[in-house]
Parts: C-alpha cells; sequence; structure tokens
C-alpha cells in the first residue's frame, strides 16, 4: 500500500479539501465584515434619524411657540400636537406632556383636541411603564 504522500490522487484530493475549506473560512470571514457593515451602516442611519427627529422635534416646537394665541387657531394647536409626536418618538415624554398641554391651552378643533389629550395619556403610560409603575 503505497503512502498518502506517494499517492497523486490522496495529494490530488487533499489539495482540494483544504482549498475548499480555505475558501469556506474566507467566505465566512467576508460574510462576518459585510454583515458587521451592513449592521454599523444600520445603525449610524438610525442615529442620523434619531438625530434628524430631535431637531425637527425642536424646530417644530419653536415655530408653534411663535405662533400667537389669538386669530391662529387652528395652526396653533396643530403644530403643538405635531412637536408632541415628534417628541414621542424620540422618547421625550416628559416633553410630549410640555407641548400638548400648551396645545391645549388654546382652542383646539376637537379632532385636535382628543389627538393632544391622547398623546398626553400615551406619554404618561410610557413613563409609568419606564418607572416600572
Amino acid at each position: 500500500m503505497k503512502r498518502a504522500r506517494e499517492n497523486p490522487v490522496i495529494i490530488v484530493a487533499l489539495s482540494v479539501l483544504v482549498g475548499a475549506v480555505l475558501n469556506l473560512a474566507f467566505y465566512e470571514s467576508l460574510k462576518r465584515k459585510t454583515e458587521n457593515a451592513n449592521l454599523y451602516h444600520a445603525m449610524d442611519l438610525c442615529q442620523q434619524a434619531s438625530m434628524l427627529t430631535r431637531q425637527a422635534a425642536d424646530l417644530e416646537e419653536q415655530a408653534a411657540r411663535m405662533v400667537p394665541y389669538a386669530k391662529s387657531e387652528p395652526s396653533r394647536s396643530i403644530m403643538f400636537l405635531s412637536a408632541a409626536s415628534l417628541a414621542f418618538q424620540c422618547g421625550r415624554f416628559e416633553r410630549v406632556i410640555d407641548l400638548a398641554s400648551e396645545g391645549l391651552r388654546g382652542e383646539p378643533r376637537d379632532e385636535t383636541c382628543r389627538g393632544l389629550e391622547n398623546i398626553i395619556t400615551d406619554a404618561i403610560r410610557e413613563l409609568r411603564r419606564r418607572r416600572g409603575e
């Protein structure tokens, strides 16, 4: 019986097997790097979206506060509802309550009033949930 190193068929088979294992290892390594790159990219996009949402919430609040009480409904209360909604998306629940309460101080239409009341209720529920109540 020939030794494995003397048999060319075994040498070729082993060479192919080693090549396949190396290719598989390279493929898995490349796959992990690509998945990590995609994950980092997705995380970066989420961070950017979060930052832009916070900026939008701040700008919407500034705009809402510029609108005078008199003669500005329903625009004023709708802007406060929009600002509160953006703040809710950012997880700024105390801010949501402040903004929605400010929107209720005017004379919002019924539908807007319900939206403001509902977002206050949702923010309070979320604050309690986070506090473990």
